[in-house]
């Protein structure tokens, strides 16, 4: 799944990647854009993302990161944490490796031992 970058997703959205973000941040164009998306909404959970059951939600990398530097600061006998925030960080460089080894995925063995990591933490 990717974020919401394309016309054909939200149709009356700009129709490039940068131009939709900042558009977006004015209350106005969320009004008038976000409606129409049925692609894949990437956000930080404010709830009025809510309000467009269209599309599908997914919370914002860096607000996750967040999340968890402050969960690990609220329960620092707790390893989950970090453990989620590491391999939400190791993820994140994945893409970038399979690309500049030509791949057009990244390879399950590659990415096993982090995806576990994160869904168990």
């Amino acid at each position: 799944m990717r974020p919401v970058t394309s016309p054909t997703d939200c149709p009356s959205a700009p129709a490039t990647a940068s131009a939709a973000r900042a558009r977006l941040d004015d209350p106005d164009e969320v009004e008038d854009h976000l409606p129409q998306c049925r692609g894949v909404l990437v956000h930080d959970s404010l709830p009025l993302y809510n309000g467009y059951p269209h599309a599908r939600h997914r919370l914002c990398g860096a607000h996750l990161a967040r999340e968890l530097t402050a969960a690990a600061e609220d329960h620092p006998v707790q390893r989950w944490p970090a453990q989620i925030r590491w391999a939400l960080a190791e993820l994140n460089k994945h893409p970038v490796k399979a690309r500049e080894s030509g791949l057009t995925e990244i390879p399950p063995e590659r990415a096993r031992i982090y995806l576990e990591s994160f869904h168990r933490g």
